[in-house]
């Protein structure tokens, strides 16, 4: 609270604004929701590198263990985890990653952290969303012709 005299003013600190992935392992879920909180409150380098490591943790919950990222996310559209732009997508988000922990020149932007978190949903999406609903629809199909 600040008072001049005459206004009194009082400040409210913004708390960070995180998402929900409902669709995603918990753990996972609470590392993207913290990317987007460090994003809220201006952490651009935080959001990036926890973006990376969101996209790691993703990979090995599909079986992508070995390797290195790069490999992890190679061996999740070869194993028809991911779509091709996806994977793309998900070398972006390493590459952004590995600028900002190797880089200190490399200083990540608002827009830069921005445009990471929205791959990383995409990501997430596939990984977590779209192969599964694609599953359950083979399923389904299957059992209705008796296969």
């Amino acid at each position: 609270m600040i008072d001049t005299g005459e206004l009194e003013i009082v400040w409210h600190p913004m708390g960070p604004i995180g998402k929900t992935y409902d669709h995603v392992p918990a753990d996972i879920a609470s590392m993207a929701d913290e990317a987007h909180r460090a994003h809220s409150v201006g952490c651009y380098r935080s959001s990036v590198i926890l973006a990376r490591a969101v996209i790691e943790a993703a990979a090995k919950t599909k079986g992508a263990v070995k390797g290195n990222l790069q490999q992890k996310i190679d061996n999740l559209h070869e194993q028809g985890h991911i779509r091709l732009f996806v994977k793309d997508a998900a070398h972006g988000i390493r590459d952004s990653g590995n600028d900002a922990v190797h880089d200190l020149k490399i200083v990540p932007e608002k827009e830069d952290s921005s445009e990471v978190l929205t791959l990383m949903a995409s990501v997430l999406d596939d990984i977590f969303i779209t192969g599964e609903t694609l599953k359950q629809m083979k399923e389904k199909r299957e059992e209705k012709v008796g296969k």
